[in-house]
């Protein structure tokens, strides 16, 4: 059984301008990729478009009051006032959106990524000129709107923090300007940390003022889901010769896309009342605001809002009537009388549509090949390998395959091995989810492991001391997945290996490892400024006494996900945007930048395709790191010669397993049964056969049952096929440890979900449990996912794609 994935994307290109018969663009000059001219392989198919309605359509009326302008489907579209037939005024693949005209009428700016990114446009109206105004290429622009002189354009500017979706600044930019021009900021962001939506500039008709739209809840992190009842936004107002700002409407229900009327007397926005998206108007002289319309489309308020919380409305120049977008259509208002009529509208045009990506994955084999391995570490000799699969320990010596390493372990999932410095001895830890975690010893021989005696807890992240004698642990938190008990002082701890004594070590750290100073060092990344995932954070190596006393910064790199120094402290490798690299190290008493742009010392990128599971062997002359099921070892020496290149020969610890099939034969028969066939076939009184994972067959209440079918009675039961959930987020273990039993995937079983797609997870967690989950080890559904997100904010998962070579590595590194 085969499933076709396919991509989320569709391309679209509108008709008869697709040829360009545009004029070129002025301040364009760009090379090489072209939005409008996609160089794919693939033919695209033309679909036809002839609707009178639309989604989600900004809109501006003309100055003159005879025309308004829209956007649809990406592109931008003119209308007599009253109706009619819609002219295209762009075309292309480039997608256009939010016109606006200029106060003469002569141009429409708005925003457009025909140059690669959302900047800002005009369309000079008589001869189809394009003109780009901002050239920005990672600080995105949208939402334009004229300043009344016809001069300038302020525009929202898109910040991240740590997160993609973030906030942000209002800035104005010369009509005439060129990309030697940077613009000028006038609305801040509120602080560095700040992840909520601000934008929607609108110009007060005098000029000496600009209105803008800002999430005022407390706190700097963004949070779904808000109350639309209590005041999520406000609207402000910017005095644009003093910078003072000022709030005008907002209270219970927020207000938002504030819309000033021409003679500057009135302001048109969005709220919310009971949770409905509503028109208003307030009178700027009294503050008297009127609710004016109650059927409007929902607005963002509750979620981020890029690109606007509502669409574009405007005035009739004599501003008496609002023209605006709901329900699909456009409709104009009378604020006087309140009476409202549509303004018929059609669009006769086209799109290119390519194909999407589709390739076939096999969704339930007999047999397949793992393919997280995680925790691979070589020998301290480097002869064999210990690693971990399906929640087993395995060791792999020489050329033969790998083999059981306990035989003792149908208790529980192991993880985090270590080899004792001599070689003799394996220490690992054990997960329960009863017990929760112990640590076991056993030979690397193989056998029956021995538990060590230590108090109960969650723990992981295990380390041994050259000298054999002891190790390091990190102690969990209290878990809503693991467990909510044995979790009091969490943080780091030493236990010796004779008489289990633990002693507390700190509190601050992670992935604490043994120095050769005789200190504990370990990695930390501390958030210094509130929000979730804030970007003021950075990845730090510390190291302390045993006893978690004076703590030292020895190195850093700001998004680094792992950072360990060699056992000689001559060396850092550190993993930083999935890549694995190697420093050059010494002390100084200060920290050491391993990711500057020119580092202190030589550093070199050791992983050609992405790593995880750094190790260092015992005496520091070598690092070891996992890329999927391959281990892969340089030496030091080699790694710091002249023209090092990546690419590391790895060993290959996949193993090809049974997948787990129940050995059942099920005829379930009087049941009403939902084929969803192409018919869509509903059979009353069915009959439906199961024989180990598959449906054999089914029909009516005819359908012979077979000898050895053990049938049972769905009389008033209802069958269908499984829900497949593609975008499932959920936990799938923490910390590395994955439980025996999940509540979050027994949930989705329970209401019917059998096949789950994660788009965005963490690899060594998800594709492990898929796995655990595909060999039987744990109930769950089939789990699929894309691991973690090529991702544009600046934090751990910052993958910059700035050439098709860099889209060809994240590919091949997932």
């Amino acid at each position: 059984m085969t499933l076709n994935l396919r991509s989320c994307l569709l391309l679209l290109c509108s008709g008869p301008l697709l040829t360009s018969s545009l004029p070129a663009a002025a301040g364009a000059g760009q090379s090489g990729w072209d939005v409008n001219r996609p160089d794919f392989s693939a033919s695209p198919v033309s679909a036809e478009v002839d609707v009178s309605e639309g989604t989600w359509m900004s809109l501006d009326v003309a100055p003159d009051g005879r025309h308004l302008v829209f956007d649809l489907l990406g592109d931008i579209y003119e209308l007599p006032l009253g109706g009619g037939t819609a002219k295209p005024l762009t075309s292309g693949h480039a997608w256009d959106m939010q016109p606006r005209y200029s106060p003469d009428g002569s141009r429409i700016a708005f925003t457009s990524d025909r140059a690669g990114g959302d900047n800002i446009w005009t369309l000079e109206r008589s001869s189809g000129e394009l003109r780009q105004i901002t050239f920005e290429t990672f600080r995105l622009l949208n939402n334009p709107v004229w300043s009344p002189d016809g001069q300038y354009l302020a525009a929202r500017k898109h910040f991240t923090t740590s997160r993609s979706l973030g906030t942000g600044e209002i800035w104005l930019y010369h009509a005439a300007g060129s990309d030697d021009n940077s613009g000028q900021l006038v609305v801040p962001r509120p602080g560095p940390t700040f992840q909520k939506e601000q934008g929607e500039p609108a110009f007060s008709p005098d000029g000496e003022s600009l209105y803008f739209s800002l999430n005022t809840t407390p706190g700097d992190t963004f949070i779904y889901h808000q109350d639309s009842n209590t005041e999520l936004f406000q609207i402000r107002r910017v005095d644009l010769a003093s910078g003072a700002v000022s709030t005008v409407a907002g209270g219970p229900g927020g207000a938002v896309r504030a819309t000033p009327s021409p003679d500057g007397k009135q302001l048109a926005y969005v709220k919310r009342v009971r949770a409905n998206s509503r028109l208003f108007v307030m009178d700027l002289a009294s503050g008297t605001e009127r609710m004016l319309f109650d059927a409007l489309d929902l607005d963002m308020q509750e979620t981020w809002a890029v690109h606007g919380l509502y669409p574009n409305m405007a005035w009739t120049p004599d501003s008496r009537d609002l023209v605006f977008w709901a329900q699909g259509r456009i409709w104009r208002l009378a604020v006087g009388s309140g009476a409202v009529t549509e303004i018929p509208f059609r669009v006769q045009d086209r799109r290119d549509v390519y194909p999407a990506v589709r390739f076939p994955v096999e969704v339930a084999p007999a047999r397949f090949p793992t393919r997280m391995v995680r925790f691979a570490q070589p020998s301290p000799d480097g002869s064999a390998i210990v690693f971990e699969s399906l929640g087993q320990l395995y060791v792999k010596r020489g050329d033969s395959a790998p083999r059981r390493l306990t035989t003792d372990n149908d208790d529980g999932f192991d993880y985090a091995p270590v080899w004792s410095p001599d070689g003799r001895d394996i220490l690992f830890l054990r997960w329960n989810d009863q017990s929760l975690t112990r640590v076991h010893s056993v030979s690397s021989r193989g056998g029956k492991s021995r538990p060590l005696d230590h108090p109960r807890g969650q723990y992981t992240e295990l380390a041994i001391a050259a000298d054999g004698t002891t190790l390091a642990l990190r102690k969990l938190p209290a878990s809503s997945l693991l467990s909510p008990d044995w979790a009091v002082k969490p943080g780091l701890y030493l236990l010796q290996r004779r008489g289990g004594e633990m002693t507390f070590i700190s509190a601050r750290g992670s992935d604490p490892h043994f120095g050769p100073d005789g200190r504990i060092y370990a990695q930390e990344r501390a958030d210094r400024a509130s929000g979730r995932g804030s970007s003021t954070a950075s990845t730090t190596l510390i190291s302390m006494t045993r006893s978690g006393h004076d703590v030292r910064e020895v190195a850093s790199a700001e998004l680094a996900t792992s950072i360990r120094l060699a056992p000689d402290g001559r060396h850092i490798a550190f993993e930083d945007g999935q890549q694995i690299y190697l420093a050059a190290a010494t002390p100084t008493g200060k920290s050491l930048q391993l990711d500057a742009a020119k580092p202190a010392f030589p550093t070199v990128r050791l992983s050609e395709v992405g790593g995880a599971y750094l190790n260092w062997n015992a005496d520091g002359s070598a690092v070891s790191w996992s890329t999927g099921p391959e281990l892969k070892t340089v030496t030091v020496a080699r790694a710091m010669k002249p023209g090092f290149e990546p690419g590391a020969a790895g060993i290959d610890l996949s193993m090809t397993v049974d997948a787990a099939t129940p050995n059942t034969r099920l005829a379930l028969t009087n049941a009403r049964i939902v084929t969803m066939n192409a018919a869509r076939e509903v059979i009353e009184g069915g009959t439906l056969l199961l024989e180990g994972n598959r449906i054999r067959a089914l029909g009516g209440s005819d359908l012979v049952i077979p000898e050895g079918f053990l049938t049972v009675d769905m009389a008033g039961k209802t069958l269908l096929p499984g829900f497949v959930d593609i975008h499932a987020h959920g936990p799938y273990g923490s910390n590395d440890i994955i439980p025996q039993q999940n509540w979050d995937l027994l949930a989705h079983l329970a209401l019917g979900v059998t096949t789950m797609h994660n788009p965005a997870s963490t690899a060594h967690l998800v594709f492990a449990a898929a796995e655990y989950a595909r060999a039987g080890r744990i109930l769950g559904p089939r789990i699929f996912s894309t691991a973690e997100t090529i991702y544009g904010a600046r934090s751990t998962n910052l993958h910059p794609v700035e050439t098709f070579e860099d889209a060809l590595a994240h590919v091949r590194r997932l």
